[in-house]
């Protein structure tokens, strides 16, 4: 059986404005861990709540109404004392370069946790997760993953917080949160017929689509916000057809959409194969 305390770890910014925000706020034993930077901040920040059956029952309706939310629901257990829980996680606050500079990690939206996770080092994530063994959280594929625990080389000194990322783990996470970016756009862009597929299935076609588009030297937002949308919209068929592709490449000259979406008229057209 888990041992410690069960908590729930909630990104207040995914909820703001809603009854399960307000209800949240309500509960008396909730900790703001961004309290120190004003009411607004602590409200939208990163809420700390013990587990107990009215919090479970809450957080089982937490998608109702808005699919997004099961990214602001975070769990675990913890054996350390509150006070020691509550310091670890505000030294999570900020990712520092190398040079200095310091970035909000926003580590209680599921998506921004995992985007810096999987670039992180086991002594990294040693240092990550403290005195928590493991972090369940949901990433961008709408997915239910388990940070942790970790094993790292124990004649590697371990890793004390804040985070400082490398280069190239900049790199990775920058480029995880412009792909969110694009989907969160394609899917705020209400044109043409409704995509197909999973969460889970979007979200992977959006990333071939960007691997896709790199390839072909189409780098114009509004171009691959389109195109994302009618890859979704056919359901990947259109995905590295060099119709398509023709279109793409006119689209990032001209600025002109409409040859791009006309392509998602091939999701009324089952038949329809492109060479």
């Amino acid at each position: 059986m888990s041992r410690g305390t069960a908590y729930y770890l909630i990104d207040g910014a995914l909820l703001l404005g809603t009854p399960h925000h307000r209800w949240l706020l309500e509960q008396p034993e909730l900790q703001r861990l961004y309290q120190d930077e004003g009411d607004m901040a602590a409200n939208a920040g990163p809420l700390l709540l013990p587990s107990s059956t009215s919090v479970r029952a809450w957080t089982g309706t937490l998608a109702q109404g808005n699919p997004d939310a099961i990214f602001a629901c975070n769990a675990f257990r913890s054996e350390a004392p509150l006070d020691m829980l509550l310091a670890h996680l505000k030294a999570l606050r900020f990712l520092h370069t190398n040079g200095g500079r310091r970035y909000y990690f926003r580590y209680a939206d599921g998506r921004a946790f995992a985007s810096v996770w999987h670039t992180l080092t086991a002594e990294q994530r040693q240092a990550t997760l403290g005195p928590i063994p493991a972090w369940h959280h949901y990433d961008a594929f709408g997915t239910e993953c388990c940070a942790g625990p970790v094993q790292s080389d124990a004649c590697t000194p371990p890793t004390a917080l804040p985070l400082h990322l490398r280069p190239e783990q900049w790199h990775q996470v920058l480029e995880a949160g412009r792909l969110g970016e694009r989907v969160n756009a394609a899917a705020a862009l209400q044109v043409g017929p409704p995509p197909q597929g999973t969460r889970a299935q979007r979200y992977t076609w959006a990333a071939e689509t960007d691997r896709w588009l790199k390839r072909l030297g189409v780098d114009a937002l509004p171009v691959q916000v389109a195109a994302t949308l009618v890859v979704w919209q056919t359901a990947g068929l259109v995905l590295r057809a060099e119709q398509f592709a023709a279109a793409l490449r006119k689209a990032q000259v001209s600025g002109d959409l409409d040859g791009v979406l006309a392509f998602s008229q091939l999701a009324t057209a089952p038949k329809m194969r492109l060479p």
